[in-house]
């Protein structure tokens, strides 16, 4: 299991290895749970359609039952 310490170190070298700037406040909202987007509840249904239609084009998915599965957005 991860100390806090760890995962603060964790987190400031993926925003080192991003180039963003690192900042006592970006630490203080990662430590409270700030810095993760929230998506809505559609935002999710469409990224699952999204990989649904990419399973289709692949051929590993019916395309049936994508449009069953969109036909009630």
């Amino acid at each position: 299991m991860y100390s806090i310490e760890m995962k603060i170190r964790k987190y400031a070298n993926q925003l080192l290895d991003k180039q963003e700037s690192l900042s006592s406040v970006k630490l203080i909202n990662f430590i409270l749970g700030k810095t993760k987007q929230k998506t809505t509840v559609l935002q999710e249904f469409q990224i699952h359609y999204d990989q649904m239609l990419a399973l289709v084009k692949k051929g590993e998915y019916a395309a049936l039952s994508h449009l069953r599965i969109t036909r009630y957005l």
